[in-house]
């Protein structure tokens, strides 16, 4: 369900409490303003008239246009975490601060100065109050949309480059040592474990919702809708499947930590519907809804960008030039991280196989296998994230193309099995892991929990994953040589 638009008169309320510090004596114009809709928060495109310093050249006025983002409440009842993690207050609060801080402190060196890094739009102001940001409104194209709507596989990874470049840029000068949205390496910390509960808590009440829509026809014979809450699906499962979800999520959550990847601050619902492409600058993206943003496993981001469901997993994951994305991400990561404009120009300049030889010297074996295996971690619990959005709100506008992806039982059986299909083809890679038997029985884990739930996964491929099997196909001949 759609949340409920305020009047023209509650709108100037919330504005002029989100804006007035930055715009006083602001005019706004309501009428017929545009709407964006979704099922926590209503995305205003309003234009005002602000005042402007006096000046010979400058008129005294200029029009202004804002995107205004109220949080509202989530109306679905099933799952109290799910409920939890959309607090309204919480997450305007986190949104602002991570625009606000990107838009003011995070910077790029140039010459002779600090540059801005034009990652996100101009921070505008926040309410606590009424729960509402605001920022510039950018025109611009959603780059899911040019992905979807490339007409060759040239367009679309010419689009697709563009976009992993840019999630390298958000991640590299986010984590750049210069750059503190923490106060203290304590505090990243205790983000960071919180941030680990909540996906735990997410998966939990993703693997009930899938269970429910794997296995339809046991909850029209024993429940009525009300009674399908995430809770009462758990208990069915256990007393009646004898499947302790709950007790396997738990476990799955210890086994995670063995893969090693670095923790970072991430984005957290990275895709392509989240990146504005404006066309006017040198950089081109704005990333958007950053409600979720904090410290989460080093390749989040990527893992999640690069799940394009309206083309199948198979256009990414087994693709021939997988590992090229993979070493493109990492070699820009690098470069903004170390804020070095330098470097980024000199990789702009690279052809594919360049990318490869770029890392050698500056990454180890063991580093590349770890956010090698965590990326496809990563990518599987996020892929069950967008089924069971899909399962949840099956007739919901805010899908868009993806409705059928996310929404058709033959999607989540093909897309999963993709996945773990590309986690055979590791083969030996897995060997180079810091902890590669945990890593293997991690994934091993998660398949068949994922059997438990309802899905259809190869159970062949799953012994040879936990065992050592594996071809390596697609991946193993282009890994770097690792000087270290």
């Amino acid at each position: 369900m759609l949340a409920s638009l305020p009047s023209n008169d509650e709108l100037e309320l919330i504005l002029r409490d989100t804006i007035e510090k930055n715009y006083p004596g602001y005019h706004p114009k309501f009428e017929d303003h545009p709407v964006r809709r979704t099922s926590h928060a209503n995305i205003h495109h309003l234009r005002i008239s602000a005042k402007r310093p006096k000046t010979k050249r400058r008129k005294k006025r200029r029009n202004v246009q804002l995107a205004l983002k109220t949080f509202l409440p989530v109306e679905y009842l099933g799952d109290q975490s799910y409920i939890d993690r959309h607090d309204p207050s919480k997450l305007a609060d986190l949104e602002a601060r991570a625009f606000k801080w990107i838009d003011e402190d995070v910077r790029i060196p140039s010459a002779d100065r600090l540059t801005k890094s034009y990652l996100v739009p101009p921070f505008c102001g926040y309410s606590d109050k009424y729960m509402a940001i605001a920022t510039n409104f950018f025109y611009g194209d959603m780059l899911y949309d040019l992905l979807d709507g490339a007409s060759s596989n040239e367009s679309f990874q010419r689009h697709f480059l563009m976009g992993i470049k840019d999630v390298a840029r958000l991640n590299g000068l986010t984590n750049a040592p210069e750059h503190k949205f923490y106060s203290s390496l304590e505090e990243f910390k205790e983000s960071a474990l919180a941030n680990a509960d909540e996906n735990a808590e997410s998966l939990l009440g993703n693997l009930a919702t899938m269970y429910r829509a794997l296995n339809p026809q046991q909850f029209i014979e024993f429940f009525s809708i009300k009674e399908t809450s995430t809770e009462r699906i758990l208990e069915y499962v256990k007393s009646m499947k004898k499947v302790d979800l709950p007790s396997k999520v738990k476990d799955i959550s210890a086994m995670r930590p063995s893969i090693g990847e670095p923790s970072r601050l991430q984005h957290r619902d990275c895709s392509g519907k989240n990146m504005i492409i404006t066309r006017n600058d040198r950089y081109a993206n704005r990333f958007v809804d950053l409600e979720t943003f904090g410290p989460d496993s080093a390749v989040e981001d990527i893992a999640s960008y690069c799940i394009f469901l309206a083309r199948g997993n198979n256009t990414v994951f087994r693709s021939s030039d997988f590992p090229h994305y993979r070493h493109v991400f990492h070699a820009y990561e690098l470069a903004w991280r170390d804020r070095d404009p330098d470097m980024v120009r000199h990789l702009d300049g690279l052809d594919n196989g360049d990318f490869k030889k770029f890392l050698e010297p500056r990454m180890t074996g063991r580093e590349y296998a770890d956010l090698t295996a965590a990326f496809f971690a990563n990518a599987i619990v996020k892929t069950v994230t967008l089924a069971a959005a899909g399962a949840r709100n099956p007739g919901n506008e805010e899908l868009g193309i993806d409705a059928i992806a996310v929404t058709d039982p033959s999607r989540w059986h093909s897309d999963m099995n993709e996945l773990f299909r590309a986690v055979y083809d590791l083969g030996d890679l897995f060997d180079n892991c810091s902890n590669h038997k945990e890593v293997r029985n991690y994934f091993y884990t998660l398949g068949q929990t994922l059997v438990d739930v309802g899905y259809n996964l190869d159970q062949d491929i799953l012994r040879d994953i936990q065992s050592g099997g594996g071809i390596g196909r697609n991946v193993m001949d282009q890994v770097p040589k690792f000087k270290r």
